[in-house]
């Protein structure tokens, strides 16, 4: 009797078959996600489970499937890997678990946990925060929002008591010459409300759409739009700056816990056109991978990150792949968009229908995609 590869419950990924010689389209290999429910003995096959088996139009309880058309997530060469970078192994193992055996993910979630660059190791990673280029700070500010207990010396100002459903909280700036936020103007020319922010520090300390309320030792509420800029800029010296803001309730559910959004751009095939390199957008954050050679099934194993990511429905990644021309202006090969992870910690894998502008498939592109909780210093 033979030693079964895989045991019953474990996770494992299946090749996709599409026709009844066992080739998958235009001979590249897909594979998804899958659980193995039954060995059976008699002919060295297994039983599985598929996840994700409608969207990719399979039978989600495949039966007599051949070892040949099944691979495990992680693979012992992959620990050696992680070993041979510097960490340890119970992290080497517990980060590829999360990310499903991927090599490449899981180096990324390890410099997020340990801070440590991987030794004799140089990988791509495009690292942006989620709604601004800034650069890679492994590090993290804690999460506090310091809300005020009592109005104190603004008391008596007009206005100085926030009503029973809003709250007072007061931010630092450190380098007040740069605020990391905008203020918008309401119809009343009067008072300033928190629009866009732009840096880390504002969007995981200042809540959008709260109202300023002081500057310093300086009451603003009632004072004009444009008088309040100016006494801003006046205090904008570079020296830290005192903020007061008041916010409503329900602003809170903006603390939700964030993580680091991690996109793997594994590779496309099926192109229609050779294509060079491919960019995401997520909010209002562009990324881009390295330009490889010219091909209609260019790899790129690249891992593109967006930090202080909130996950939540109804968010989505458009994906471009392009073919880069020196002389001539690039060429978009096609599109597609796809929807992120909503939960910390659970990965996803996507194989994105690329489409022109006329909606014909140019291809597809292979994408991971993680969510990992961030960590705590």
């Amino acid at each position: 009797m033979m030693t079964p590869l895989f045991q019953t419950h474990e996770e494992v990924e299946t090749k996709i078959v599409f026709n009844s010689r066992g080739q998958t389209r235009g001979g590249n290999e897909i594979w998804i996600d899958a659980e193995i429910t039954e060995y059976n003995a008699s002919d060295d096959s297994y039983n599985i489970l598929v996840s994700r088996a409608r969207e990719y139009k399979v039978n989600p309880r495949a039966v007599h499937v051949p070892p040949s058309f099944l691979r495990k997530v992680m693979k012992d060469e992959e620990i050696q890997a992680l070993l041979g970078m510097g960490y340890i192994e119970d992290l080497a193992i517990e980060a590829l678990q999360l990310c499903q055996g991927n090599l490449d993910l899981a180096v990324s979630c390890l410099i997020d946990q340990t801070g440590v660059m991987p030794r004799g190791q140089e990988r791509k990673v495009s690292s942006v925060f989620a709604q601004a280029n800034q650069p890679y700070n492994v590090g993290y500010p804690p999460l506090p929002l310091l809300e005020v207990n009592n109005s104190g010396r603004f008391e008596t100002m007009p206005g100085g008591r926030p009503k029973p459903n809003e709250f007072d909280f007061d931010v630092e700036i450190q380098n007040s010459s740069e605020l990391g936020f905008k203020l918008c103007e309401p119809r009343t020319k009067k008072n300033a409300i928190v629009g866009k922010r732009t840096s880390l520090f504002a969007m995981e300390h200042i809540l959008q759409g709260s109202l300023l309320l002081a500057i310093g030792d300086t009451w603003v509420v009632g004072t004009t739009y444009k008088e309040i800029m100016t006494i801003l800029h006046r205090q904008m010296t570079g020296e830290p700056l005192a903020l007061r803001f008041r916010g409503k309730d329900w602003m809170k559910e903006e603390f939700k816990e964030r993580g680091n959004l991690k996109l793997l751009i594994e590779g496309a095939h099926e192109l229609k056109k050779n294509a060079t390199h491919v960019t995401v957008r997520v909010n209002e954050a562009l990324l881009s991978t390295d330009r490889v050679s010219k091909s209609k099934n260019p790899e790129f194993n690249e891992v593109m990150e967006w930090h202080s990511y909130r996950p939540e429905n109804k968010k989505y990644a458009v994906v471009r792949v392009w073919q880069y021309n020196r002389i001539t202006k690039n060429v978009c090969v096609g599109r597609g968009k796809f929807a992120l992870p909503t939960e910390l910690n659970k990965p996803f894998s996507e194989t994105l229908e690329i489409k022109d502008d006329s909606g014909h498939i140019t291809g597809f592109l292979m994408v991971k995609s993680l969510v990992a909780r961030r960590r705590r210093r």
